[in-house]
């Protein structure tokens, strides 16, 4: 019998999508965002890293290596998956203004 999941119902049931938000997403991003600005006081990162997006790349991976492709994590793929997403995180600046 099929399953739904939270976040497959979450996109049918706006209050469900606000829990979400509230309890599981902004807790988790607002931790990894002090972990981000951390690596941009420690020169890890640029001054101009586009922090929403870096944590979108972050999550987004993550995400569609467990949840969507279902694959295992051993070490060696956490490994590969950190190395690219801190490459990724590295690219990731704010636009510049067009003034």
């Amino acid at each position: 019998m099929f399953q739904r999941q939270p976040a497959t119902e979450a996109g049918r049931d706006d209050a469900l999508a606000a829990t979400l938000r509230e309890t599981v997403e902004a807790p988790r991003r607002a931790h990894a965002e002090r972990l981000l600005r951390r690596a941009i006081e420690r020169a890890e990162l640029p001054t101009d890293c586009d922090l929403d997006l870096a944590l979108d790349h972050m999550i987004g991976t993550l995400y569609f290596r467990v949840l969507v492709r279902r694959q295992d994590l051993d070490r060696p793929a956490i490994q590969r998956l950190a190395d690219g997403t801190i490459a990724a995180l590295a690219a990731t600046r704010l636009p510049r203004s067009s003034a």
